[in-house]
């Protein structure tokens, strides 16, 4: 077998394990939540070796959570307390030889009582837009000869 083969495919089963290994976030429960509350980050390969850290990130500033519990597909953690009320997306900081800074697309809110209730009330529920049809008008017969 062709050598220049048979490195490619070892480079090419590498670079699917390297990919297939890179944690990623799925969803945050509950979507919401005040200074010092838990909250849970579902996704993929969240395990200790594979996330050392994790950062709520707004505006380019990142603020450290105190992870409390972690699994291959769960990360609990805790809000900061005194952080801003608002919207912040999840950033995992990776282990091994090459460390990365991985923001993803999946973001919290920080609220306040009031938010929370507010929320909460909204959780689940979907905003329809009912639009109104003019009714048709009858059409004129046409007779049959």
């Amino acid at each position: 077998m062709n050598p220049y083969f048979r490195l490619t495919c070892l480079f090419l089963l590498a670079a699917f394990v390297a990919w297939a290994a890179v944690p990623r976030v799925t969803s945050v429960e509950p979507p919401f939540g005040k200074n010092g509350e838990e909250l849970v980050v579902n996704g993929e390969n969240l395990d200790k070796t594979s996330v050392v850290k994790m950062f709520l990130t707004s505006g380019g500033e990142d603020h450290e959570v105190e992870i409390r519990e972690q699994t291959a597909d769960t990360i609990r953690f805790q809000i900061p307390s005194g952080l801003a009320l608002g919207r912040y997306n999840v950033t995992l900081q990776t282990g091994g030889a090459a460390p990365a800074i991985l923001e993803q697309p999946i973001a919290c809110s920080v609220v306040d009582d009031e938010g929370k209730r507010q929320m909460a009330e909204n959780r689940g529920k979907q905003e329809v837009e009912i639009v109104e049809q003019a009714p048709e008008e009858p059409q004129p017969e046409t007779k049959k000869k």
